[in-house]
């Protein structure tokens, strides 16, 4: 999990156990985050599942400010670097949120 959020450290401020005692399948956790411009916003996460070997978190947002926009919002990032040189995934990551978007908007047409 610390590695998760090193990657993110512009956008994840913090986070904390909220249900299940510490980080692990099944727990509660509430993270506070901030998209390009916006204020500080909160969300609970339930980890969906966690294996730091392979390197894969799955979460499910059960509340928060991203819910006040969709009906459901889960997440599955699964990255593993060839070497300690390999640069952080960040243009995969812009690339997915324009497919995204642009799935959604060829979708709602």
């Amino acid at each position: 999990m610390p590695r998760f959020l090193h990657m993110f450290q512009s956008n994840i401020k913090s986070f904390e156990v909220v249900g299940g005692g510490e980080v692990k399948t099944g727990s509660i956790l509430r993270w506070k985050y901030c998209l390009e411009g916006s204020p500080v916003m909160e969300a609970n996460l339930k980890l969906e599942a966690l294996d730091d070997a392979r390197n894969i978190i799955m979460f499910d947002v059960v509340e928060g400010d991203a819910l006040k926009l969709y009906k459901r919002f889960k997440g599955k990032p699964e990255i593993e670097k060839a070497n300690n040189d390999t640069p952080n995934p960040d243009g995969y990551l812009d690339l997915t949120a324009k497919v995204s978007k642009g799935m959604d908007a060829h979708l709602c047409k």
